[in-house]
């Protein structure tokens, strides 16, 4: 496998995702599984240094964090060194493409929340656009810079080799041939479990930093039980997308957090700016107390749901 550089960067070389059925192998969901994330990742790799769609960078972090809590789920069937490697590499990665990101989520909810403003009040905020636009600006840089890195290359080297030879464990190279049905449910279950009981333990006063944390673990457990979905059919697939609703709903929440932050601090820098910095704040709580209340009845109906019935 060779990377050809390339004046703008690299060219990677397309990466298969070869379907896979119920009755697949260990070596077969894991070669699908890193194959689906890497693919991706190679799809985007040039539209995100060409930067004319917000969209590509997001699904580019995707692929990334996706491919990351892979590793982690079926980390017991993968030798621990090379998947540690490289899920540090993908962390690395995510770090990067995340400043210009979360600028560009920001971008859209003051845009958002801008236009229901008076006139007046609105032609004030535009110190903070521009302050946001640089901050875009920064993010777009610091992605370029990784993406032109060397350390960039190499992971990507890692990455194409990874879904033609998935490392297993030592002791398990003789399972890569057994059923995958047979390991995997262990592997998905545990997600799950974790998330359940953590949702189960908050109320209606739970704190934004546990929102996050329950959020991270419906990101887990939604992608564990999606690298599944060709072993377990239409029941995983139900079940993925009510955890991606409950993702969102938490992912949402943690938006407004982000937001409210950053206008505090941009209050401080631009102080003529504190007026409309209110407005926009209380904007941003009324949005995270309306996701407060829909996460409850998200998580009543996601709980629901019996994985077990399905996952064996």
């Amino acid at each position: 496998m060779t990377i050809e550089r390339t004046a703008p960067g690299i060219t990677l070389p397309a990466i298969p995702v070869e379907p896979i059925g119920r009755h697949a192998t260990v070596e077969a969901l894991l070669r699908h599984t890193l194959a689906r994330s890497v693919s991706e990742i190679v799809r985007l790799d040039a539209p995100v240094r060409l930067g004319t769609d917000a969209e590509d960078v997001h699904q580019f972090r995707v692929a990334a964090r996706r491919l990351r809590s892979d590793l982690r789920t079926f980390a017991p069937l993968l030798d621990a060194n090379w998947s540690g490697t490289i899920r540090d590499e993908l962390a690395w990665l995510g770090n990067e493409v995340g400043a210009q990101r979360d600028a560009d989520v920001l971008a859209t909810r003051l845009a958002a929340h801008l236009a229901g403003l008076p006139d007046r009040d609105a032609a004030d905020a535009e110190p903070l656009l521009a302050q946001l636009a640089g901050t875009t600006r920064q993010g777009r840089d610091r992605l370029i810079v990784a993406l032109c890195s060397e350390r960039y290359v190499s992971l990507a080297e890692r990455l194409v080799e990874a879904t033609e030879h998935p490392r297993l464990a030592d002791g398990l190279q003789a399972s890569a041939r057994r059923p995958a049905r047979s390991v995997t449910a262990d592997l998905v279950a545990k997600p799950w479990r974790r998330l359940k009981r953590e949702a189960d333990a908050v109320d209606s006063n739970a704190t934004d930093g546990e929102l996050h944390r329950i959020r991270i673990l419906a990101k887990r457990a939604r992608y564990a039980v999606e690298a599944v979905i060709p072993l377990y059919g239409r029941d995983a697939g139900k079940f993925a997308r009510s955890l991606a609703r409950l993702q969102a709903v938490l992912g949402d929440h943690h938006d407004t957090t982000v937001a409210e932050e950053w206008l505090r601090e941009s209050a401080t820098d631009l102080p003529a700016t504190r007026v409309v910095v209110g407005m926009l704040i209380a904007s941003e709580r009324a949005e995270r107390d309306r996701l407060r209340r829909r996460f409850r009845t998200v998580w009543k109906a996601v709980s629901r749901d019996k994985p077990q019935s399905w996952l064996r």
